[in-house]
């Protein structure tokens, strides 16, 4: 149960990350 949270969590922060860096690329 924990373990799935935390996975979750991770893919979220990857996402999010993920489209910074895109931002980023852009400009």
């Amino acid at each position: 149960m924990v373990f799935i949270v935390l996975c979750i969590k991770m893919c979220t922060v990857n996402k999010q990350s993920f489209l910074l860096a895109n931002l980023i690329n852009v400009r």
